[in-house]
């Protein structure tokens, strides 16, 4: 992968809590398109920026988040895998931990950072909009179970991908 210098680089630390419902004809996600923030327009887990009260957990984290932003508070956690986004033109670093539930319990109800959130089948989450190269951890992870770092590295904004690779995930980096 080509390598920039990331010094001064603002580092935002995110997490995507995906909430797995499994049906007749395989799995099912619960994505959404985002109306706001990172990914707007696109089809999203929920998901956001850490703050000081996840200390530095992903669980706790998209535990949080997952409550915020649809109501469901997952229970049953693995951490597969993590996305760091390297944006050159915005002088930023965004790594990004992945967390799917299982399960979890409550009614969803989403807010307003989503047009609507619904449990799809990766077949359709994938034949919808999404961010470039998603499609790649995605099926890495949910059809391979392959725990998977995926760095990509962008130019403008996360759209305009400059360069990416695939590597296996170890937790305890």
């Amino acid at each position: 992968m080509k390598t920039i210098d990331t010094a001064g680089f603002e580092t935002i630390k995110a997490v995507v809590a995906i909430f797995e419902r499994l049906e007749s004809n395989g799995p099912h996600l619960l994505f959404g398109p985002k109306l706001t923030g990172f990914g707007q327009g696109f089809l999203m887990p929920v998901g956001g920026k850490y703050k000081p009260s996840d200390e530095n957990n992903p669980v706790t984290a998209a535990h949080r988040e997952g409550y915020e932003e649809a109501h469901l508070e997952g229970w049953s956690n693995f951490v597969p895998g993590r996305i760091t986004i390297t944006i050159r033109d915005k002088r930023q670093i965004l790594p990004i931990d992945i967390v799917i539930y299982t399960s979890w319990s409550g009614r969803l109800v989403w807010n307003d950072e989503f047009e609507w959130l619904k449990f799809m089948s990766l077949s359709e989450i994938l034949a919808g909009k999404i961010l470039p190269c998603d499609d790649i951890w995605l099926k890495r992870i949910l059809i391979d179970h392959k725990p998977t770092s995926f760095n990509i590295l962008c130019g403008k904004d996360r759209e305009d991908v400059l360069d990416f690779e695939v590597l296996d995930f170890d937790p305890k980096k």
